[in-house]
């Protein structure tokens, strides 16, 4: 629904796609990939020279293969074809051992890239092993923190809050460099709520932005 909202919102030319590396199958702390993305509905073409920018300045290293397995970004380019056909992605997939130094300096790296035209979509299950209402409670420290956008915090997260506090931890330091501070909180449910079966474990569910 957010990509559809988007659609209907203005003109956007470049996704920043990033979610978790959950196999660690990446080289680098951060895989991309230049190649473009075949969905049920067409060709969805990457960024090649934004792309080649985050590799020549050893912000992400291309590795198609690597993405084109992991399931956070792969699972969503059909979605981003389908609402923003004529966008070009930039996908990245992120180790889950990034520290404060490697996150800053990729959001110093993609901060260029965040033009008018361009979105930042992150692909990110939230709390994860827990009980309905310990669900609650983490995802309330974790948006507490992305409201602050606190980084440190974030990274300092597990599994009980986020399955990649790297990608919210990038976001937030993307957003902070832009100065834009202002989080909104569109939708949040976890697996419990939505199927009626609050039998432990769950995972939680955050859709928001930043404007």
């Amino acid at each position: 629904s957010s990509l559809r909202d988007l659609r209907a919102g203005g003109e956007y030319d470049r996704v920043v796609l990033i979610g978790p590396d959950h196999v660690r199958a990446a080289g680098a702390g951060a895989a991309t990939s230049d190649l473009p993305w075949e969905t049920p509905f067409g060709l969805l073409r990457a960024d090649p020279e934004s792309v080649s920018r985050l590799s020549a300045a050893g912000a992400a290293r291309v590795e198609p293969d690597t993405l084109s397995h992991e399931h956070s970004v792969a699972g969503i380019v059909p979605a981003i074809a389908y609402y923003l056909p004529d966008a070009e992605i930039v996908p990245l997939a992120l180790r889950g051992d990034l520290d404060i130094g490697q996150v800053r300096a990729l959001a110093r790296a993609l901060a260029p890239l965040l033009d008018d035209g361009t979105i930042v979509v992150a692909s990110v299950d939230f709390s994860h092993y827990q009980s309905a209402a310990e669900a609650r409670a983490r995802d309330a420290e974790t948006l507490a923190a992305m409201e602050a956008m606190d980084s440190r915090a974030i990274l300092s997260f597990g599994d009980e809050h986020l399955d990649s506090p790297p990608t919210i931890a990038l976001l937030s330091e993307m957003m902070r460099l832009l100065h834009r501070g202002e989080f909104t909180l569109r939708q949040h449910a976890n697996s419990g709520e939505l199927t009626g079966l609050f039998r432990p474990p769950v995972t939680s569910y955050v859709t928001g932005y930043y404007r």
